[in-house]
């Protein structure tokens, strides 16, 4: 059938809603007339619709193109077929970026139709992101502001409660208060819901302040956004769009398959590989599947090999440690052999992931770590990418011309060799802004507040006592070997069934050079804390695990704000992901350009 533009047909139009019943001002007559100024405006609602019916002959659709000007967006748009009693055929699901730039989507029907309906599904609003902008620039600077306050319970490590004589940091009001409460009313310091009471006190309003906007940004992590992962089931997502798909990896290893993929890989990391593989064969919709991809931090290649294999996309890994390089090696030799009794329809004709081995500085570029001759088109990828290289990716992807997409989860923020913080001019500007991330509030933005509100959520209050036990320890290793200070001790379990000196016992065996006399134990200092003070070092780290969050957004917002200033960078976002109570750090930065 000859290809036509078919807006140009004899046609009519109709639409779910007009703003305010203005069809003067917002009417539908205003979406095809090639004016900049106008277009049709809906009224409020969700699943607003556009019906294209056409008079004389059906059409074959083949692609179509949208504009979103004015105060209404979707996240996702239906386009269905409609026979003549407008009952639904066929339909597929487009995802669409959230901005107000012309989008062309190259789509097809297996049969020809003379009415066509565009549902949008998740109206979103436009002007609340004219002003996100200036909203999110201003938010960056509260939570500066916010965290000064709090830098006494940033800058401190929990095992230092006694030796630091911590209490005496919190302020006055806030102490007394916390006087008055015990480990049963943790879970009210996170605002958790199932408490039915709350301590019998006033906090002081900065305190309440603290935890409303923790118990948000938890609130948001929470939230992982299926609207944009959604299951490829065949009906949410066109497989046509993925080419070279042969196989979809489950976390749930439904398959045999699955299980040759997944050997060797821990369930928190296959639940992050296949929320990862649907975000990246979202993303690459975007940019019709012509990327390819840079794996950063690869490890021994978990990720790259199952989007190589499954998915068809060419990868490539870049890894500084030579362990994890042999073993991803080793890995694909494994992975092979065992693949070979399966047929070949079932796995993609894409090669394995090419490995460098790098550790990345500041002056390094992608075309010289390949040694690239002809310019590529680039995704770049990484899972957990440690602080310094999540500095490098940063950096890297805004001033790369050829990098194009950007999907990066970061962790370990306390490893920042590279580049000083902030890193967005947003802060920078800021010329009263005297507070800086020390080493130890960066540690802090690593800690898993979800898994320690699930324990105790669970009764398991008893276990609380180790941080108190740690402490005291810490006390004693001060006086009687204080070479040893901070240096990790052994993992101690079932915390509940021991007393202060079997923990001691079991925290120091095999370190010969700790050696603590039976009296250290008999101090009047020691009882006292053991009798009276060991619940409260369980309290102030709850205190510190309430602004964790805080300072991992605080973080990753100064990251986001750095994207959104570079002019080459058409949209960045933080969004969660993962299941926080399966992989803590969550939020990822996803980009493009």
């Amino acid at each position: 059938m000859k290809r036509s533009a078919l807006i140009n047909q004899d046609f009519s139009i109709r639409v779910s809603s007009v703003l305010n019943r203005d069809n003067r001002q917002f009417g539908k007559q205003f979406m095809c007339d090639n004016n900049d100024e106008t277009c049709w405006q809906s009224d409020k609602g969700e699943a607003q619709w556009i019906l294209c019916q056409f008079l004389n002959d059906s059409f074959e659709l083949d692609s179509f193109q949208i504009q979103f000007q004015g105060g209404f967006s979707s996240r996702e748009i239906t386009v269905e077929s409609l026979d003549a009693d407008l009952l639904v055929g066929e339909s597929f699901t487009v995802y669409v970026e959230d901005n107000n730039l012309l989008q062309k989507f190259s789509k097809a029907f297996a049969a020809s139709a003379k009415h066509f309906r565009f549902v949008f599904n998740k109206p979103t609003d436009m002007f609340g992101r004219i002003i996100n902008d200036f909203v999110k620039s201003n938010f960056l600077i509260k939570l500066s502001e916010i965290l000064s306050i709090f830098d006494w319970l940033l800058n401190c490590y929990n095992l230092d409660y006694f030796v630091e004589n911590l209490e005496d940091r919190i302020p006055m009001g806030l102490r007394n208060c916390l006087e008055k409460i015990d480990l049963p009313d943790i879970p009210w310091i996170f605002k958790e819901k199932f408490i039915a009471s709350k301590p019998n006190s006033v906090f002081p309003l900065t305190f309440l302040c603290l935890r409303e906007i923790s118990y948000m940004i938890r609130s948001f992590r929470s939230r992982i956004n299926n609207e944009l992962l959604p299951e490829f089931d065949g009906k949410s997502f066109n497989e046509n769009s993925i080419p070279k798909l042969k196989h979809r990896f489950r976390q749930k290893l439904t398959t045999s398959l699955d299980h040759v993929l997944a050997r060797g890989i821990k369930l928190k990391k296959r639940h992050e590989i296949e929320r990862l593989c649907r975000l990246v064969l979202i993303s690459m919709q975007k940019y019709r599947n012509e990327l390819e991809i840079i794996d950063f931090g690869s490890g021994k290649c978990h990720l790259s090999r199952i989007l190589s294999l499954c998915y068809g996309y060419k990868a490539h890994c870049i890894e500084a440690d030579d362990n994890n390089i042999n073993g991803a090696i080793v890995q694909d030799y494994k992975t092979m052999k065992a693949l070979m009794k399966f047929r070949p329809k079932d796995l993609s004709d894409g090669e394995m992931p090419r490995k460098v081995k790098c550790f990345l500085e500041s002056t390094d570029r992608i075309e010289k770590i390949f040694d690239v001759k002809t310019p590529k088109s680039y995704l770049f990828l990484g899972l957990h990418a440690c602080g310094s290289l999540s500095n490098w990716i940063l950096e890297e992807f805004a001033r790369n011309s050829n990098s194009n997409c950007l999907i990066l989860a970061c962790c370990c923020y306390m490893r920042k060799e590279l580049g000083p913080f902030p890193m967005s001019d947003c802060l920078k500007r800021k010329k009263d802004n005297k507070f800086l991330l020390t080493l130890e509030a960066r540690e802090l933005a690593c800690h898993a507040v979800e898994k320690f509100l699930d324990k105790i959520i669970g009764n398991d209050l008893d276990s609380l006592r180790i941080h108190g036990y740690r402490a005291a320890l810490e006390l004693l290793i001060e006086k009687y070997a204080p070479q040893k200070r901070h240096v990790p001790m052994r993992t101690v379990t079932n915390i509940s069934k021991i007393d202060f000196i079997d923990y001691v016992r079991r925290a120091i065996e095999r370190m010969d050079d700790i050696i603590l006399p039976n009296e250290a134990f008999q101090s009047d200092s020691i009882q006292k804390i053991l009798n009276t003070k060991i619940n409260r070092v369980a309290i102030f780290y709850s205190l510190r695990l309430l602004i964790a969050p805080i300072v991992e957004f605080f973080i990753l917002m100064d990251y986001e704000r750095f994207l959104c200033e570079q002019s080459s960078i058409r949209t960045a976002q933080i969004m969660p992901v993962f299941d926080p109570l399966i992989s803590p750090r969550n939020l990822l930065l996803i980009a493009y350009k």
